[in-house]
């Protein structure tokens, strides 16, 4: 006669977690019975501890069945269908790593892509390190990677001095400084493309007036900004920047604007 070998309290819980705390012959469930461990194929004739001869069990049923077999393979299709489905997950998961190992490549490589578009205007013997990659990798994440790549060409073109072609050293810091801005304001403009006339309306007003005393580019913006969600178009805002006669004309221009805007329908 095979010994009956006691079931430890971790593979209890194992055996009711895959069973769901339900008896695997009536249904009934805990708390509304009391629940025990089967023997699918009886210790007296044999059967184990492993996992596929165990089964949940009311204590009805469990004493109700004595050492005696189950007559149909009910609980046997039940476990391997079980098991079907747990392979099932297992390959799942193996494909969620391997989905995720080739997001990871994706993102080096448009990592690698930005930061050798950028080393190709520096001088040879200038290179990103790594603290400006990161920097680099973490924009490429926040606002993806054509508007990182967008923005470093407007960077270049904004910020980068030359001596013949030779770019100045002292210019690059302030290049990269400015590329967590750029991409921010890119963002902006993707979902409100308006804004990118009245960042180039503010542009040409301070351009056309060297930003006269009192005024700084931050208030010039914010003057425009309060034009357009007046509700002036941001046409006549561009138009009025380039042909403004000084800043203080451009001023009361917007504020008539603004005053007739708020006004309108009262």
């Amino acid at each position: 006669m095979t010994e009956r070998i006691p079931i430890g309290k971790k593979l209890r819980f194992e055996i009711f977690k895959r069973d769901s705390f339900t008896c695997q012959y009536c249904g009934k469930k805990a708390p509304e019975v009391v629940l025990e461990i089967d023997h699918i194929k009886p210790v007296a004739s044999g059967g184990d501890n492993t996992l596929l001869n165990l089964v949940t069990s009311c204590y009805d049923c469990n004493h109700g069945k004595g050492a005696r077999e189950l007559s149909d393979d009910s609980v046997i299709v039940k476990q391997r269908d079980q098991l079907d489905a747990l392979q099932e997950r297992r390959v799942q998961i193996d494909m969620m790593i391997e989905w995720q190992s080739g997001l990871s490549d994706i993102s080096q490589y448009e990592l690698d892509s930005v930061v050798e578009t950028i080393n190709n205007v520096l001088p040879k013997d200038i290179s990103l390190n790594n603290i400006y990659k990161n920097i680099l990798r973490k924009l490429i994440n926040k606002y993806g990677i054509s508007v990182v790549l967008e923005s470093v060409s407007i960077g270049e073109s904004q910020y980068l001095e030359y001596n013949g072609i030779e770019v100045i050293p002292s210019s690059i810091d302030l290049f990269l400084d400015k590329l967590p801005g750029i991409c921010k304001a890119q963002k902006m403009f993707i979902e409100n493309p308006d804004l990118s006339e009245l960042y180039h309306a503010k542009n040409i007003i301070c351009k056309r007036f060297n930003i006269p005393k009192g005024w700084n580019a931050s208030k010039a913006f914010d003057i425009i900004k309060e034009a357009y969600d007046s509700g002036e178009k941001s046409a006549n805002l561009l138009e009025w920047s380039k042909n403004a006669s000084c800043m203080g004309v451009f001023e009361n221009e917007l504020r008539k604007a603004i005053n007739r805007n708020n006004n309108y329908g009262k």
